[in-house]
């Protein structure tokens, strides 16, 4: 994937991102206390799947509640780092015509393909989904 096709893929995902929290916000369909899920894994199988609650964890951690946040999603944090630093780094990188969130991305996707940091990882998400599962998120 090329720089720009990068760029554009993270803007694009930085906006519905950030669409879909202000959506949440203003119609608070995705309050803490209703049961309602837009998961389509959810709705076809019963189970919550690893992103599961992840809108609930963001929104709260926007309210301060760090603790209620990780018990939703610990994946929230993860949201909220991406929608916080990779729209401020493609416009800095733009605006200074540099390439440093694309080099950035090309050596973390080199790290991810090493058998001992991809398997971990790929345990951590599994370990998230048995979490969202057991809660019944």
């Amino acid at each position: 994937m090329g720089r720009n096709q990068l760029y554009m893929l993270l803007a694009f995902f930085s906006v519905a991102g950030f669409a879909w929290l202000g959506y949440s916000f203003a119609f608070s369909t995705f309050s803490t206390t209703n049961d309602f899920s837009p998961c389509l894994f959810k709705s076809a199988t019963g189970l919550a799947c690893p992103a599961c609650g992840s809108t609930r964890s963001l929104m709260t951690l926007l309210q301060g509640n760090w603790r209620e946040a990780f018990f939703w999603n610990p994946l929230g944090f993860l949201l909220f780092a991406f929608l916080l630093t990779v729209p401020v780094w493609i416009l800095r990188d733009v605006f200074v015509k540099s390439d440093s969130l694309f080099n950035a991305y090309s050596r973390t996707e080199k790290m991810l393909q090493k058998r001992a940091i991809a398997i971990p990882l790929i345990g951590l998400v599994m370990a998230n989904w048995i979490w969202n599962i057991v809660k019944n998120n």
